[in-house]
């Protein structure tokens, strides 16, 4: 690969990590605050293959859940152990 493909390559791979920061549905902090509350609740109680620890807290904090629900799904977080391995990794490897 030359150089010039090497900074095509390199332009490409922020555009794409630019578009998934400006679809997260919430703030950095917000969302590194809710993976560590999410983390934590599923080292108590293993996941039951539903979103209740992740609704329950969105709707505590006044969240939209239609919103964080929609982008969950988008990124393959269909219940709160999806999220804690799937969503969480794909917000890190994206976050400013």
């Amino acid at each position: 690969m030359d150089k010039h493909q090497q900074d095509l390559k390199k332009a490409w791979k922020q555009a794409q990590k630019q578009g998934a920061r400006a679809a997260f549905p919430l703030a950095d902090s917000v969302l590194e605050e809710f993976f560590e509350h999410l983390d934590l609740e599923l080292e108590k109680k293993p996941c039951d293959h539903s979103r209740r620890i992740t609704e329950a807290w969105l709707k505590m904090r006044g969240h939209s859940t239609e919103a964080v629900c929609a982008w969950l799904d988008e990124n393959c977080g269909y219940c709160d152990c999806e999220i804690s391995i799937n969503v969480e990794q794909h917000w890190e490897e994206n976050r400013g």
